[in-house]
């Protein structure tokens, strides 16, 4: 599916989501689960800590979807949550402490893209 359509998708579930629908949730979650593992696993290099991730990217964003109308690109968010979490495990896994800054971080970004989450990401490594 092109960016377009997904976007497009994406625009007419978040108002359901944003009322409860946890059936416009499921499908929000089947149209970006994909692409969110890939995300993760390029960042974690584990199937299984990627997998976890995905299910505690989307309980963020079934927790903040109250908050979907301050948020300028809903890409952004997702990604800038799971990466969050994604560093925040390798931070687990090594023993670094994990800040409650790096934590409110998840939420501080409704207004950047998904590009700039990315290169964000990229420019950490």
């Amino acid at each position: 599916m092109n960016k377009k359509k997904q976007a497009d998708i994406t625009l007419k579930l978040l108002p359901r989501i944003q009322n409860g629908d946890l059936k416009a949730f499921e499908q929000l979650y089947d149209l970006y689960k994909v692409q969110v593992f890939n995300f993760c696993y390029s960042i974690l290099k584990s199937n299984a800590d990627s997998q976890e991730v995905v299910q505690d990217t989307f309980l963020k964003i079934w927790q903040s979807r109250g908050q979907f109308e301050e948020v300028v690109s809903f890409n952004g968010f997702l990604y800038r949550i799971a990466k969050n979490l994604a560093l925040n495990k390798i931070r687990r896994k090594s023993g670094q402490p994990i800040y409650f800054d790096d934590l409110k971080d998840d939420l501080s970004v409704l207004n950047q893209t998904e590009d700039e989450v990315i290169s964000g990401y990229e420019g950490n490594t």
